[in-house]
Protein backbone atom coordinates (compact mmCIF):
# COMPACT_ATOMS: atom_id res chain seq x y z
CA UNK A 1 0.00 0.00 0.00
CA UNK A 2 2.65 2.77 -1.56
CA UNK A 3 -0.85 4.76 -3.12
CA UNK A 4 -3.39 7.43 -1.29
CA UNK A 5 -5.66 6.54 -3.93
CA UNK A 6 -6.71 2.98 -4.31
CA UNK A 7 -6.31 0.52 -7.27
CA UNK A 8 -10.59 0.71 -7.67
CA UNK A 9 -10.16 4.54 -7.17
CA UNK A 10 -7.78 5.14 -9.77
CA UNK A 11 -10.01 3.87 -12.77
CA UNK A 12 -12.18 6.49 -11.88
CA UNK A 13 -9.73 8.84 -11.24
CA UNK A 14 -8.05 8.47 -14.86
CA UNK A 15 -11.32 8.38 -16.48
CA UNK A 16 -11.60 12.14 -14.63
CA UNK A 17 -8.83 13.56 -16.18
CA UNK A 18 -7.01 13.76 -13.11
CA UNK A 19 -9.56 15.94 -11.39
CA UNK A 20 -7.99 17.34 -8.34
CA UNK A 21 -11.38 16.98 -6.52
CA UNK A 22 -12.54 13.62 -7.36
CA UNK A 23 -8.18 13.14 -6.60
CA UNK A 24 -9.46 14.00 -2.75
CA UNK A 25 -12.79 11.99 -2.71
CA UNK A 26 -10.81 8.98 -4.29
CA UNK A 27 -8.08 9.24 -1.32
CA UNK A 28 -10.57 9.96 1.47
CA UNK A 29 -12.45 6.51 0.07
CA UNK A 30 -9.29 4.57 -0.08
CA UNK A 31 -7.80 5.78 3.53
CA UNK A 32 -11.47 5.20 4.80
CA UNK A 33 -11.53 1.65 3.55
CA UNK A 34 -8.29 0.99 4.93
CA UNK A 35 -8.86 2.44 8.31
CA UNK A 36 -11.86 0.24 8.87
CA UNK A 37 -10.42 -2.87 7.76
CA UNK A 38 -7.43 -2.57 10.09
CA UNK A 39 -10.41 -1.20 12.92
CA UNK A 40 -12.23 -4.32 12.61
CA UNK A 41 -9.60 -6.56 12.59
CA UNK A 42 -8.25 -5.31 15.59
CA UNK A 43 -12.00 -6.23 17.16
CA UNK A 44 -11.94 -8.97 16.01
CA UNK A 45 -9.04 -10.04 17.76
CA UNK A 46 -11.29 -9.92 21.07
CA UNK A 47 -14.07 -11.51 19.29
CA UNK A 48 -16.03 -8.55 18.66
CA UNK A 49 -17.19 -6.33 15.88
CA UNK A 50 -18.22 -2.59 15.21
CA UNK A 51 -21.83 -3.15 15.58
CA UNK A 52 -21.49 -5.16 18.90
CA UNK A 53 -19.12 -2.90 20.38
CA UNK A 54 -20.82 0.14 19.83
CA UNK A 55 -23.76 -1.17 21.28
CA UNK A 56 -21.50 -2.41 24.41
CA UNK A 57 -20.01 1.01 24.56
CA UNK A 58 -23.81 2.75 24.70
CA UNK A 59 -25.41 0.12 27.16
CA UNK A 60 -22.35 0.73 29.09
CA UNK A 61 -22.76 4.67 29.49
CA UNK A 62 -26.68 4.43 29.90
CA UNK A 63 -27.52 1.01 31.81
CA UNK A 64 -30.76 0.29 31.53
CA UNK A 65 -31.71 1.16 28.00
CA UNK A 66 -34.07 0.03 26.37
CA UNK A 67 -33.92 -1.92 22.87
CA UNK A 68 -35.54 0.84 21.22
CA UNK A 69 -33.61 4.22 22.52
CA UNK A 70 -30.48 1.85 21.67
CA UNK A 71 -31.43 1.38 18.18
CA UNK A 72 -31.80 5.58 18.14
CA UNK A 73 -28.75 5.54 19.54
CA UNK A 74 -26.86 3.58 17.06
CA UNK A 75 -28.86 5.01 14.60
CA UNK A 76 -30.36 1.60 13.11
CA UNK A 77 -33.65 -0.12 13.20
CA UNK A 78 -35.01 -1.93 16.12
CA UNK A 79 -34.28 -5.33 13.74
CA UNK A 80 -30.46 -4.93 13.31
CA UNK A 81 -30.73 -4.05 17.21
CA UNK A 82 -32.99 -7.05 18.31
CA UNK A 83 -30.19 -9.24 16.25
CA UNK A 84 -27.39 -7.45 18.28
CA UNK A 85 -28.92 -7.78 21.31
CA UNK A 86 -29.90 -11.71 21.11
CA UNK A 87 -26.00 -12.13 19.58
CA UNK A 88 -24.52 -9.97 22.88
CA UNK A 89 -26.88 -11.98 25.31
CA UNK A 90 -25.90 -15.08 24.00
CA UNK A 91 -22.63 -14.37 24.56
CA UNK A 92 -23.22 -13.43 28.00
CA UNK A 93 -22.23 -10.30 27.42
CA UNK A 94 -25.79 -8.70 28.29
CA UNK A 95 -28.89 -9.03 29.99
CA UNK A 96 -32.11 -8.52 29.56
CA UNK A 97 -34.34 -7.24 32.19
CA UNK A 98 -37.88 -6.28 32.70
CA UNK A 99 -37.89 -2.45 33.40
CA UNK A 100 -38.79 -1.70 36.93
CA UNK A 101 -41.35 0.74 36.45
CA UNK A 102 -43.14 -0.77 33.31
CA UNK A 103 -42.47 -4.99 33.37
CA UNK A 104 -43.42 -4.62 29.74
CA UNK A 105 -40.77 -3.02 28.97
CA UNK A 106 -36.55 -4.70 28.65
CA UNK A 107 -34.12 -2.75 29.76
CA UNK A 108 -30.38 -3.61 28.66
CA UNK A 109 -27.31 -4.16 31.12
CA UNK A 110 -24.01 -5.15 30.26
CA UNK A 111 -22.96 -8.37 32.54
CA UNK A 112 -19.55 -8.91 34.23
CA UNK A 113 -17.98 -9.87 31.10
CA UNK A 114 -19.68 -7.43 29.33
CA UNK A 115 -18.08 -4.79 31.06
CA UNK A 116 -14.66 -6.29 31.03
CA UNK A 117 -15.15 -6.56 27.27
CA UNK A 118 -15.50 -2.72 27.37
CA UNK A 119 -12.64 -2.17 29.74
CA UNK A 120 -10.47 -4.22 27.50
CA UNK A 121 -11.11 -3.35 24.04
CA UNK A 122 -11.71 0.71 24.51
CA UNK A 123 -8.66 1.55 25.28
CA UNK A 124 -7.15 -0.51 22.93
CA UNK A 125 -9.48 1.11 20.64
CA UNK A 126 -8.39 4.28 21.39
CA UNK A 127 -4.86 3.90 21.46
CA UNK A 128 -4.69 2.85 18.00
CA UNK A 129 -6.46 5.36 16.69
CA UNK A 130 -3.61 8.04 18.90
CA UNK A 131 -1.75 5.54 17.07
CA UNK A 132 -2.91 5.99 13.63
CA UNK A 133 -3.32 9.44 14.08
CA UNK A 134 0.26 10.21 15.29
CA UNK A 135 2.70 12.83 13.38
CA UNK A 136 -0.29 14.87 12.23
CA UNK A 137 0.07 18.32 13.21
CA UNK A 138 -3.11 19.58 15.24
CA UNK A 139 -3.42 22.53 12.65
CA UNK A 140 -3.87 19.86 9.82
CA UNK A 141 -5.62 17.87 12.06
CA UNK A 142 -8.21 20.94 12.49
CA UNK A 143 -7.84 21.39 8.23
CA UNK A 144 -8.63 17.99 7.72
CA UNK A 145 -11.64 17.94 10.09
CA UNK A 146 -12.88 21.24 8.64
CA UNK A 147 -12.67 19.27 4.99
CA UNK A 148 -14.93 16.81 6.72
CA UNK A 149 -17.43 18.25 7.40
CA UNK A 150 -17.35 20.38 4.18
CA UNK A 151 -17.54 17.00 2.39
CA UNK A 152 -20.80 16.15 4.33
CA UNK A 153 -22.55 19.47 3.79
CA UNK A 154 -21.92 18.84 0.52
CA UNK A 155 -22.91 15.43 0.35
CA UNK A 156 -26.44 16.16 2.59
CA UNK A 157 -26.92 18.85 0.41
CA UNK A 158 -26.60 16.39 -2.87
CA UNK A 159 -28.64 13.57 -1.49
CA UNK A 160 -31.69 14.34 0.12
CA UNK A 161 -32.98 11.94 2.75
CA UNK A 162 -28.93 11.18 3.99
CA UNK A 163 -27.94 11.65 7.29
CA UNK A 164 -23.81 12.18 7.14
Amino acid sequence: MTTIVGRRQELLLDRAGGDRDVELLMGLLTTARRVIRAYNAGLAEHDVTDGRFAALLAIDAEPGITPAALADRLVVTRATVTGLVDNLVKRDLVIREADETDRRTLALHLTEDGRATVATVAPLVTGWFTAVADGIEPADRDAAWRTFAQIQANVRDRSPGTDV
